[in-house]
């Protein structure tokens, strides 16, 4: 699920590490909910599972733009890329 590269373990600081750890924990408790979830929506009504939907899509939208500034702030002058282009983001919300 997650989209990581390969990193030289004498490049990562301990936070940095802490901070990987603690996304691993979260992406592991959201596959379990996504899993849980998958069992129990034949269960639901077609309005519960189309707000449940709605709200997913609103989930990775803000991912989305999370994992967006990540990329800037790792990259800030990355080639061919305008960083403050606001036209590059997509901000509905």
């Amino acid at each position: 699920m997650a989209d990581t590269e390969p990193v030289e373990s004498g490049d990562v600081s301990s936070a940095e590490e802490a901070q990987r750890s603690r996304l691993r924990g979260y992406d592991k408790r959201l596959e379990e909910w996504l899993a849980s979830l998958k069992e129990e929506a034949g269960q639901r009504s077609p309005e519960v599972l189309g707000a449940l939907a709605a709200k997913a899509r609103e989930v990775s939208e803000y991912l989305e733009k999370m994992a967006d500034q990540a990329r800037s702030k790792r990259d800030p002058a990355e080639p061919g890329a305008d960083a403050t282009d606001p036209s590059s983001r997509d901000e509905t919300s």
